[in-house]
């Protein structure tokens, strides 16, 4: 194998990682949506209360960042809802990676020992 790229681990294995995130993604997903589902359930009941620190919670909760974007809490939802999306997006990129990391060490290896030969 190529000592230009360090790869800790055997890519067939770190192919193997990625397959398993790919396998897991929607068993992730699932959970992540059925956390978000209680997370709205709890906002719906708004129980931070009408007091002084409830409402300085809720304040903080759905406030703007300073750079502009959503509130921590539309965001975190955002997030949330595509994250088994893109835990199985990585699990893809991992094995294409590996598999393009492979074909161009073997394309390359090839290659030298044609200029050997030459």
């Amino acid at each position: 194998m190529s000592t230009y790229v360090n790869v800790n681990g055997n890519p067939d294995d770190v192919t193997g990682t990625g397959a398993r995130l790919k396998g897991q993604a929607e068993s992730f997903g699932a959970q992540v949506k059925s956390i978000l589902g209680d997370i709205q359930s709890i906002e719906a009941q708004q129980p931070w209360g009408t007091d002084e620190p409830g409402q300085a919670f809720l304040a903080s909760y759905n406030q703007q960042p300073a750079g502009g974007g959503a509130p921590f809490s539309q965001s975190l939802q955002d997030e949330m809802s595509t994250a088994g999306e893109q835990l199985g997006k990585t699990g893809d990129g991992i094995m294409l990676a590996m598999v393009q990391y492979q074909s161009t060490d073997s394309t390359n290896s090839d290659d030298i020992k044609n200029v050997k030969n030459a």
